[in-house]
């Protein structure tokens, strides 16, 4: 095998690991903060660490093969993740607009809470963290699978 000097190194695989497990860490902290509130310093540094992992593992272009199969694989998931994420929120939305006509049909009076309803779960920063998140587990379901 021919001498390849922009082959990664040992330790630099590792660091691309290694990053990618921080941002998970950090993803979960988030995920978390989506049901109790965090200090904002913490928030911001766990966004950060995210971002930093997320472009390690996409935009890497000096690790291994395996490591960018891996991403792509991971990758491929999380776009599936938005995908249904996007059709139940057509849905519920659709729903809404159903009931919304309804109230209309009936004069006007609605039966419920006209504010209660699902945005605050399909605002973008939750959809961030949980797309984020389905990256991570399945980077690291497709790496440690035997």
């Amino acid at each position: 095998m021919a001498y390849d000097p922009t082959a990664p190194t040992e330790s630099e695989r590792s660091l691309a690991y290694y990053m990618v497990g921080v941002g998970a860490a950090a993803n979960a902290v988030l995920l978390s903060a989506q049901l109790v509130p965090l200090p904002s310093w913490i928030a911001h540094g766990c966004i950060l660490a995210v971002a930093a992992s997320l472009l390690v593992a996409i935009l890497s272009s000096r690790n291994d093969d395996y490591f960018r199969h891996i991403s792509f694989v991971a990758s491929r998931f999380a776009m599936g993740v938005i995908a249904i994420w996007f059709c139940l929120e057509a849905i519920i939305h659709a729903g809404n607009g159903a009931e919304l006509v309804g109230i209309l049909a009936a004069g006007g009076q609605s039966g419920g809470n006209p504010t209660a309803g699902p945005k605050d779960w399909f605002a973008s920063e939750t959809l961030a963290v949980t797309v984020a998140m389905a990256f991570h587990i399945r980077f690291f379901f497709k790496r440690y699978r035997r």
